[in-house]
């Protein structure tokens, strides 16, 4: 049972690294960033990652947490 989680956490963890995902590391770093400066509140970065997924999911794009 550990080994069947610790895949799925190894296969989420690609997933954020891999630069063809919608939501990958690097834009979710980018929101965070935006948070930090203060150009937009936790709640607007909530929904700008929430559009993005939304938009790769209508696009068949694959997602960190999903597909």
């Amino acid at each position: 049972m550990n080994d069947d989680h610790y895949a799925r956490c190894r296969a989420t963890d690609a997933k954020m690294r891999d630069p063809n995902t919608a939501d990958n590391m690097a834009v979710r770093l980018g929101i965070m960033a935006d948070i930090k400066s203060g150009k937009i509140t936790l709640a607007q970065g909530q929904a700008e990652l929430a559009a993005i997924q939304r938009q790769a999911k209508k696009l068949g794009l694959p997602t960190a947490y999903g597909q």
